[in-house]
């Protein structure tokens, strides 16, 4: 290539790229394509005749497209877990609330009945087979205190009962021992036919599983012994139970809990080590403000 050649090919570049600012290749054929504004590219001619960049109109937007295919899916997130606990703790207030109205009801209702409303056989109420209330007004008021102090709805004179914990808990024989302390309360001693039949029959009428629930009891030197250190005078076993603490393999056998099956009434006292872990607690209180400490601390098994 001659001298002359090589400049000519050099003043129509710049005369090029000084005009369009850059060089658009493509193989398409298409006169838009090469050196347009981006009106021209997308555009039209305006009367048809003038292929001037003046003479260019901008396109009208046609309407909106089918949607395009699904994108892939994301990789899942991390399983949740659930809260166990606050799901008791909701479940137990709304229980405490229950109860809480139903003796309400039932207080008004054995008012009505020793005021002599409510007999049903008119004037006084002394027909219609009326029994008066077995509670005296001093048991109505304890279960009354015992249900504001403390959402406790069992108890026996001034001693109030109640069941914490739900499942997916697992509270070793401290855990649940701290639990009861931080509510005002302590582990339960069972050490009458009245308070196994009240807890029981309460738990029977409120769950609808498995209740294994720790006690303030132990077990030791083959004796059943309440938080002061005393012997109990009334247990009620289950079979097999309990494991001998004097033997070797069962030496750390020394707490109590109950076990409950309402399904298949099963109940039941059962002894194992400190370190088992347990769904439940049960928890007493005393309206008279006795201490709730033992007398005589409890050994760790």
């Amino acid at each position: 290539m001659s001298l002359a050649e090589r400049i000519g090919i050099a003043v129509f570049a710049v005369f090029l790229f000084g005009k369009c600012g850059a060089f658009i290749e493509t193989t398409m054929s298409n006169e838009y394509m090469i050196c347009r504004p981006v009106a021209g590219v997308f555009g039209t001619l305006g009367d048809g005749k003038n292929s001037s960049e003046k003479g260019i109109m901008p396109v009208l937007q046609g309407p909106e497209g089918s949607p395009g295919p699904p994108g892939k899916t994301g990789l899942p997130g991390p399983r949740g877990e659930p809260n166990y606990q606050k799901v008791s703790t909701i479940v137990g207030d709304k229980m405490h609330s229950i109860n809480a109205r139903l003796f309400k009801l039932e207080s008004e209702l054995a008012s009505l009945k020793a005021s002599g409303g409510g007999g049903g056989g008119g004037g006084g109420g002394s027909s219609g087979g009326y029994v008066p209330p077995t509670q005296s007004p001093e048991d109505i008021k304890n279960a009354k205190d015992c249900m504001d102090k403390y959402k406790s709805p069992i108890n026996i004179g001034t001693m109030c009962y109640n069941i914490i914990g739900g499942e997916g808990l697992l509270w070793t024989f401290t855990a649940a021992e701290s639990n009861c302390s931080k509510l005002g309360g302590y582990l339960a001693d069972l050490n009458s036919r009245e308070v196994y039949d009240k807890i029981y029959n309460y738990i029977d009428q409120t769950y609808s599983t498995v209740v294994q629930a720790w006690t303030g009891m132990r077990y030791e030197d083959n004796k059943l012994l309440l938080r002061d250190g005393k012997e109990a005078v009334y247990a009620k076993w289950s079979s097999g139970y309990p494991r001998q603490s004097t033997t070797s393999y069962y030496a750390s056998y020394q707490k109590v809990y109950i076990y409950m099956d309402t399904s298949a009434y099963i109940r039941r006292l059962s002894n194992t080590r400190s370190s088992t872990k347990r769904a439940y607690a049960i928890c007493s209180y005393d309206l008279k403000g006795n201490s709730t400490t033992s007398a005589t601390p409890t050994t760790t098994g």
